[in-house]
């Protein structure tokens, strides 16, 4: 059985959330605080909730939406919290229709109600109840798979009471204590008494149960790898004595063995995510709900615990999680994620139209994706920085041109990237880190400010090798990647874009305009207008209408950039064959 998607109703700050859609494997719940986030996973974890120190039943006085108490009173016993809607795969479906059950091949729908803490099962989102005999309902229940839910609440103690954790149920556990009960699990010795003449079997098997969390943090902690886990048994009290559960953790770097308490908190919350879960991970399906997790982590670790979710938990169980944190989106994978807004009097609603949401929802989406790119950047190790996105519309598509007439195109092992101009060169060139000293930059502006550029040459940063002027092209003292075009033919491309209209002449009565031209013809446009105008409108008319547009290009222009990118080209090592 498979969980495909979940409604959640009159849940704190949810009103109706709408249909939530889940992914088969990694489910990502994008908001901004008070957003209804923390509301929508509690909720799905008390559809069919697995011990984990939380509250597993609605309770109206909690949960209910406040304001809403007095007016819902008489009806609130019927209010359907959280409504799951589910698919048979193909081998439950036979198992159930052996015994002469015919079911719909329609999604089922399965709810719980604030007036008691049965599981309804219906052939709709309206409830309408499905007719099938109690046997059938209770093997459709048996195959609803459990829910997980895991938040900074159950973070492992450093030190835990054996005997209460065996004492008391696992549901009236701290959510804590539940995670080292856990810990007690994978080393199978939850249930074992404690006596002396146990004590050095039980040892072994706590060791056990720390060598494979110590593999599995070398796996996925990238911050120290020099790291290992101990699981010490320790007998306290003299009248009545008890075993003690201490978890240290050996940093052999340093020679210092510390109790798990003690380390950083984002260590402590990757380790407790691991105890956690680690038991469970290759046992039966479930649906795991992390709510905010790793925050404490440092970017590059939240990197490892993504890696985890999607290596360990999702080959096996379905995974919703709520993040603020763009390290925890996978930027090649955004269709996973869902929407959180707070809207005034419909409170929370979720929604898979990521970019309808406000700009302060997508924050993390657009970093994650910022991020992804700057990996990229990072990541080529021929980097072509240009000014603005029109530079590299326009060497792409004049490449194509001369490439096509029996010239040659820009390498394809150009990462030709924007940075904004001159003052974001030294922004793009901390990003590129160690590969920055053999990044490329295409000068334009004037040829005699370029101070920011020459304090960059002078530390090191970027060598002179590799910075090429477009006024070296154009012969001029002032220069854009458009100052290669003709400039009535320019002028004609911006008009035909649906940009301004401005005439070749009123540019050339222009006082500062002089032979060779002072300044370059977005300048110049920009001057007459008295305002600027959207450079990439002209870059992206010419993508458009190609064909058509490029039969007007004169071969003074085709010159100047077949001089620009065989000068480029030859920076590159070896070169390619014409």
């Amino acid at each position: 059985m498979r969980l495909v998607a979940a409604r959640v109703r009159k849940v704190m700050s949810v009103q109706d959330s709408g249909r939530l859609a889940l992914d088969e494997g990694l489910t990502t719940l994008v908001g901004k605080n008070e957003s209804g986030k923390t509301a929508m996973l509690q909720a799905l974890y008390r559809a069919n909730p697995l011990p984990s120190g939380h509250p597993t039943a609605f309770a109206a006085r909690r949960d209910y939406p406040r304001r809403d108490l007095g007016p819902d009173r008489d009806r609130i016993d019927d209010v359907r919290p959280v409504t799951l809607e589910v698919e048979l795969d193909y081998a439950d479906r036979q198992r159930l229709e052996r015994s002469g059950e015919r079911l719909p091949t329609t999604p089922l729908y399965v709810s719980r109600r604030y007036g008691d803490d049965a599981l309804h099962w219906a052939v709709d989102e309206d409830g309408t109840p499905l007719d099938v005999s109690p046997g059938t309902l209770a093997d459709l229940t048996a195959m609803l798979p459990g829910f997980q839910y895991f938040d900074d609440h159950n973070v492992l103690p450093g030190s835990v009471s054996i005997r209460r954790l065996q004492e008391l149920d696992a549901a009236d556990l701290y959510p804590s204590e539940r995670t080292a009960l856990a810990l007690l699990r994978l080393a199978g010795i939850a249930d074992a008494s404690f006596g002396a003449d146990e004590h050095e079997e039980h040892e072994a098997a706590l060791a056990a149960a720390a060598t494979r969390l110590t593999d599995q943090l070398l796996a996925y902690w990238s911050q120290n790898r020099d790291l290992s886990v101990e699981l010490d048994l320790q007998t306290v009290g003299l009248a009545s004595p008890e075993p003690w559960l201490h978890v240290r953790v050996r940093d052999e770097r340093r020679g210092v063995s510390l109790n798990v308490a003690e380390r950083s908190s984002g260590f402590l919350w990757f380790f407790s995510f691991l105890a956690a879960f680690s038991e469970f991970a290759e046992q039966e399906r479930r649906v795991v709900l992390l709510d905010e997790p790793g925050m404490n982590l440092h970017a590059n670790a939240q990197g490892d615990l993504l890696r985890y979710l999607k290596e360990q938990l999702e080959p096996h169980h379905q995974v919703v999680y709520s993040t603020h944190s763009p390290y925890l989106v996978d930027a090649g994978r955004l269709s996973r994620c869902r929407v959180l807004e707070n809207v005034g009097d419909r409170g929370t609603t979720v929604s898979s139209e990521l970019w309808t949401a406000g700009p302060e929802t997508t924050v993390p989406l657009l970093a994650a994706l910022g991020a992804d790119l700057a990996r990229t950047l990072v990541s080529s190790p021929h980097q072509l920085l240009v000014s603005s996105p029109s530079d590299v519309t326009y060497l792409a598509v004049m490449g194509d041109l001369l490439r096509s007439e029996g010239g040659r195109a820009l390498d394809p092992r150009w990462t030709v990237t924007p940075m904004g101009g001159a003052s974001g060169l030294p922004t793009t060139l901390a990003l590129l880190g160690t590969t920055a000293t053999s990044a490329t930059v295409l000068m334009d502006g004037p040829a005699g400010s370029r101070g920011a550029v020459e304090e960059l040459v002078n530390r090191g940063a970027i060598s002179t090798d590799h910075l090429v002027p477009l006024t070296d092209l154009t012969g001029t003292l002032d220069a854009d990647l458009e100052d290669l075009f003709d400039a009535e033919w320019y002028l004609r491309l911006l008009a035909e874009s649906g940009g301004p209209v401005l005439s070749h002449r009123r540019l050339v009565g222009k006082r500062f305009l002089r032979t060779p031209p002072r300044r370059r013809i977005v300048h110049q446009a920009e001057t007459v207008l008295g305002h600027r105008f959207d450079r990439f409108q002209p870059a992206a008319h010419l993508l458009r209408e190609r064909s058509r547009v490029l039969e007007t290009v004169d071969a003074d222009t085709k010159q100047r950039f077949q001089q620009l990118i065989d000068r480029l080209n030859a920076l590159i090592e070896p070169p390619l064959p014409r």
